[in-house]
């Protein structure tokens, strides 16, 4: 369509802490893509940016505006039986639009050329003269994405194989001793390498490795799964997987979203949880996704426990989190970006960006030192610690300490 697309940060996805402390929800991934990429794929356009959806839009163009939730999940192309109809008008209309999918505003269309203030999201309300129903759906809670990670991915891998024409019994052979299970697609990246004894396990869902990717001996890969460029699997039983770029993971991961850069190269359980950019989860660093009594987990979070009805979840860590060595992380735990965890016993279900301790003792984490740290880390991966980067990490250590904080702060 010709419009300029923009993405709605609204209420819901900013309280998605601690995953949206430094990054906006549309570059969260859930399934084989990126909630932005995903929107992106739907409309055929590439987004210019994020609004507060209370915010006014820029100047329109000769071609209007497309403004979308960033929690909205339109089918990707070819998902759903209309497929081969466009989701959106090619032409934007004469009035301010508003999206629909199911019962929530999800978006809005607006005329070209110098759109009024008041055509703004939500300012033309719910009587403005059009309306259009899209199909899909949004996700409601951060937990949404654990709840519904399987499905979500096994669709996006078939529907990306059958894309690339590639037919359920392809592919190319593989490296002498390794052991392929299963007649769901299977995607090799340019310069993937697949030491003997890796067993790639497509009985219950598709796989996709990225170039680069590398599988040592021992590591048993369940689909559905999608492995990001240049990451390293060292040896583990690992299934529901979604990473991204250059992480190093060993040990057992089941039902996770790892984005880029993390780091969990020994034993240990991750199961069930979002994990964001640059963690590093030290040996045998494992959390519970299942209760005793078999109940619903509930999620920390700054004003208490929240009911999920979920019986198994994990961790929300965020991004540049670091743990110890045999860190122990209840059902439901939360950690805040920029958080150093050690020490014995499990640690409390909420704690704030920028901590540094363990159990129920934690002090401020210095910027100087957690700043020096993250360059170091980043570079091992050869990534620079970009100045935007440092800015949006930077607002959150003052939003949660300032400069006024008058608890003692963490080693330098």
């Amino acid at each position: 369509m010709n419009s300029r697309l923009y993405l709605l940060e609204d209420r819901t996805s900013r309280s998605w802490s601690p995953i949206t402390e430094t990054r906006p929800a549309g570059e969260i991934r859930f399934g084989a893509l990126l909630l932005r990429e995903r929107i992106e794929q739907a409309a055929g356009l590439v987004s210019e940016g994020y609004l507060p959806d209370d915010g006014l839009p820029p100047r329109g163009t000769p071609s209007g505006l497309l403004l979308l939730s960033a929690r909205y999940l339109p089918p990707l192309p070819g998902e759903s039986p209309g497929a081969g109809r466009p989701l959106f008008p090619m032409a934007a209309p004469a009035v301010p639009a508003r999206l629909v999918a199911g019962d929530e505003n999800v978006g809005w269309l607006l005329p070209p050329a110098h759109a009024p203030a008041e055509a703004a999201p939500g300012a033309a309300g719910d009587d403005c003269a059009a309306k259009i129903e899209l199909p899909g759906t949004t996700v409601e809670a951060l937990w949404d994405l654990v709840a519904h990670h399987p499905e979500r991915l096994s669709g996006d891998l078939r529907i990306l194989a059958r894309e690339a024409g590639q037919r359920p019994d392809d592919g190319r052979p593989l490296p002498e001793g390794v052991v392929r299970l299963g007649r769901e697609p299977l995607r090799v990246g340019e310069g993937v390498v697949l030491d003997p004894g890796a067993v790639l396990d497509t009985r219950s869902g598709p796989i996709r490795l990225g170039p680069g990717v590398t599988v040592r001996p021992h590591t048993h890969l369940m689909g559905p799964a999608s492995i990001g460029e240049g990451t390293v699997l060292l040896g583990g039983l690992f299934g529901s997987l979604a990473c991204g770029r250059s992480c190093r993971l060993r040990g057992e991961i089941s039902h996770s979203i790892l984005h880029d850069g993390v780091n969990k190269a020994h034993d240990g359980y991750l199961g069930h949880s979002v994990v964001g950019s640059w963690v590093n989860l030290g040996a045998m660093t494992t959390n519970s996704d299942l209760k005793n009594n078999y109940r619903p987990v509930r999620v920390g979070s700054l004003r208490g426990e929240v009911e999920t009805g979920l019986l198994k979840l994990g961790v929300f860590l965020g991004d540049h989190v670091k743990t110890g060595i045999g860190t122990r992380l209840g059902a439901g735990t939360c950690v805040g970006a920029g958080t150093n965890i050690f020490g014995p016993g499990l640690h409390r279900k909420w704690i704030p960006p920028f901590s540094w301790g363990g159990g129920e003792e934690f002090v401020p984490y210095r910027w100087e030192a957690f700043v020096a740290t993250a360059e170091r880390v980043m570079a091992r991966r050869g990534v620079r610690l970009g100045d935007e980067e440092r800015d949006r990490l930077h607002r959150v250590w003052i939003g949660e300490h300032g400069p006024d904080r008058t608890r003692p702060a963490g080693p330098a």
